[in-house]
Parts: C-alpha cells; sequence; structure tokens
C-alpha cells in the first residue's frame, strides 16, 4: 500500500484522472454559449455582492439574478461598466438554459457573458470566450500530462511484468 501510487494501480488512477480531465476541457468548450443562444436583460443595478471569484447582481424591474464570473472578465471591464452605469442602463447577455446557485446567496443565478451600455458593448463576446479559454486549458495541460505520465508508467509496469513473470519470483 506505501508504493501505491507507483504500482499498475496507481498509474491506472493516474491515466484514468488524464481522460477525466481532457473530458472536463471538452464539456467546458462545448457548454460555452454561442451568440445566438443569448439573450438579453437591460436595467440599472439594483444590488451587488462581490466574492474572491465571482460578482453576483441584480437589475431593476428584472426578476432574474446574475453572476459575473472572474475567469471571464479577469481585468474585470465588465463589473466597472455594470457598476458606473448611470447615464444609460446596462444590458447584460446570458444564457437562459445556464443557471446555477451560490453557497453564500439563496436563488438561481445566470451566468453573464457580456455587458453593454448606452448600446455600446464593453467586451466582445470572442474576447469573453478567450479568457474562458483560456481559464480551461490549465485543465487540459494537466489532463495531457497525466495522461503521459500515466500512459508511461503503465506501459513500464507491462514490460515489467512480461520481464519477470510472477511465477519465477519464488
Amino acid at each position: 500500500m506505501r508504493y501505491w501510487l507507483a504500482s499498475e494501480r496507481g498509474a491506472h488512477f493516474v491515466l484514468l484522472l488524464g481522460i477525466g480531465m481532457v473530458l472536463l476541457f471538452a464539456v467546458l468548450e462545448w457548454r460555452f454559449p454561442s451568440e445566438q443562444q443569448l439573450q438579453t436583460a437591460s436595467g440599472r443595478l439594483d444590488w451587488e455582492r462581490s466574492t474572491i471569484d465571482s460578482y453576483y447582481f441584480g437589475l431593476q424591474g428584472e426578476e432574474r439574478m446574475f453572476v459575473l464570473y472572474r475567469k471571464g472578465d479577469p481585468e474585470q471591464k465588465l463589473q466597472a461598466a455594470l457598476h458606473d452605469a448611470v447615464a444609460y442602463p446596462a444590458r447584460v447577455s446570458f444564457d437562459p438554459q445556464q443557471r446555477g446557485g451560490a453557497m453564500l446567496l439563496s436563488g438561481q443565478f445566470y451566468p453573464v457573458y457580456g455587458v453593454s451600455v448606452g448600446g455600446k458593448p464593453v467586451l466582445p463576446l470572442e474576447t469573453v470566450r478567450g479568457y474562458y479559454r483560456h481559464d480551461n486549458l490549465v485543465a487540459l495541460g494537466l489532463g495531457l500530462l497525466f495522461l503521459l505520465a500515466g500512459g508511461w508508467r503503465s506501459y513500464q509496469c507491462a514490460t515489467a511484468i512480461k520481464r519477470y513473470p510472477l511465477d519465477q519470483l519464488d
């Protein structure tokens, strides 16, 4: 049990972990909405709550609640545009099929993929997609690394069993 990770079971575990991370990257890329899937909601900022990785907010006259993830807005341009929109109401783009809850807040939140103020988009959807992809590439890189390490170790274990069969060890 002490050298479990160096054994054949450990090699298969690392290999499966790599497959899982590559599949996670594929799902995250597939789940990102296209421009045709997005709907818009508009209004002035009603309330807000900021956490380390998210910015939760609501718009006046809108019953839905929204979340802006930092991975899609690392420079916080979208958040600043929402916060500073005084003269014109802000318009947010979201996918109505994607929603989730928050740990500290009750209710369902829709992820925001775009903000426009006064009819002018703050960041185009492709820029936001690039931010998400940049963040998701970490999962792909780690997945490929684990695939290579697990495959190499599985190969080593398989060739060691061929060289030293268990019935000859006695």
